[in-house]
């Protein structure tokens, strides 16, 4: 949570770690949840039955409400990336890092909205999580310094729309990569500096997952089309992508 001296009220939802294109905004706070799907306890939260804990986000409205700050806060909601499958987590094309993200701004703050802010509306505006630090400024009534990377997308200090926004691919875990991206919203282009390692170099983690286990032992038996082997195979290529 962060407060600025207007004493407006940043909460972040969910934690994030990569990138995003496309901002969708405000639903509106009654919309973004809803406290009647559920005999929520607001003191005693838990996860869901199915251990997601996607139960906590309804729990954390209900908390807002309860202590009387539902109109004097903004909402950030997003994924952390891609599905967690193949191919999309840890992958930086539109699998691995198109997610949602909702904002909802109070009528309090609607001097803070962009012009293209509407209620359940969307935007194509590209933004990426880099631009978060910035817009944090910007709505706290602060201008970003100049040093700051990324650009402020709501706010007083508004940036203008950019024409791109980047992606890539490093440290995985106990594995080393270096494939970076660029998309104008419609399509992406990845570059990879090291092609002799496949895309499906072993992550550990990665391979706790079912499908990428019986994926890999298809793949080592021969029993995979072309286009389901490309993920395994070296070298890797550059690539668009619609």
């Amino acid at each position: 949570m962060f407060r600025s001296t207007k004493n407006v009220v940043i909460t972040i939802v969910v934690v994030v770690v990569e990138v995003v294109e496309v901002v969708d905004l405000e639903t509106g706070l009654d919309d973004f949840v809803s406290l009647e799907s559920g005999d929520h306890d607001v003191e005693d939260p838990e996860e869901d039955e199915d251990g997601s804990g996607d139960g906590l986000d309804v729990l954390r409205a209900a908390q807002l409400a309860a202590d009387g700050l539902a109109d004097d806060t903004i909402i950030f909601y997003w994924a952390d990336h891609g599905s967690g499958m193949p191919r999309s987590k840890r992958w930086p094309a539109n699998s691995g890092l198109h997610v949602p993200l909702i904002v909802h701004i109070p009528e309090k703050f609607k001097d803070l909205r962009p012009a293209d802010y509407v209620a359940g509306g969307t935007t194509d505006r590209a933004v990426s999580f880099v631009d978060f630090a910035p817009t944090m400024c910007s709505l706290a009534g602060v201008k970003p310094p100049e040093w700051m990377q990324g650009y402020a997308f709501l706010g007083k200090f508004i940036a203008p729309p950019q024409p791109y926004v980047y992606g890539f691919r490093g440290r995985m875990d106990e594995r080393y990569d270096l494939v970076r991206s660029v998309t104008d919203g419609r399509y992406v282009y990845l570059r990879n500096y090291l092609p002799h390692l496949s895309q499906g170099q072993h992550v550990d983690t990665q391979f706790k997952t079912p499908t990428t286990a019986v994926w890999k032992k298809l793949y080592d038996e021969g029993t995979l089309n072309a286009g389901q082997s490309i993920f395994w195979q070296t070298p890797k290529f550059n690539m668009w992508e619609a």
